[in-house]
């Protein structure tokens, strides 16, 4: 009997969900050898890091610069000054999205804790507390140094919608 194109694609689907599932299983049991940790602190390596890290938060605290906009200038912005590809952004206010991303993003800090209930990390939980704290710090202060050396409104300010008192008071309404 022939694949049909329907049933081809409910296998590769399949396929793609246990390929899934393996990895996952494999990353969590972590084999049964008990081998030494992978993981060590080097000061010269981690010093480089975490130097690198502390420059990283003093270039983007020096950028970060007032983020205000004053009543004037949340009137004074028009859709039509928008690129096109951006214009679409302008048209979607929500505070349930906005709440539902920011407990998303404090989750998402929060998971690699998850790794605290295997014996393995727990025994070398200061060398990945600090592996955690460097990329933390650098996946979060990295991107405010391109936000604060562009100045680029953000797209719900452009949405008449959006109560004019929070896009005032709102100190990274030029942090897009």
């Amino acid at each position: 009997m022939p694949r049909t194109r329907n049933s081809i694609g409910k296998s590769r689907s399949t396929a793609k969900t246990a390929f899934a599932l393996i990895c996952l299983y494999l990353s969590i049991s972590g084999g049964t050898a008990d081998a030494a940790s992978p993981y060590r602190l080097d000061w010269r390596t981690d010093g480089a890091i975490v130097a690198a890290t502390l420059a990283t938060g003093a270039a983007a605290t020096a950028v970060s610069g007032n983020g205000h906009l004053s009543p004037t200038e949340v009137r004074e912005l028009s859709r039509s000054s928008v690129n096109w590809l951006d214009r679409s952004a302008t048209y979607r206010y929500s505070t349930t999205s906005d709440k539902a991303s920011s407990a998303l993003v404090g989750v998402c800090s929060l998971a690699p804790l998850l790794l605290s209930v295997t014996p393995k990390m727990r025994h070398d939980w200061q060398v990945v507390g600090v592996m955690y704290l460097e990329t933390w710090f650098l996946a979060n202060w990295a991107p405010d140094i391109s936000k604060g050396t562009i100045d680029r409104v953000r797209p719900y300010l452009y949405n008449p919608e959006a109560p004019l008192d929070e896009k005032v008071e709102d100190s990274s309404a030029r942090r897009s």
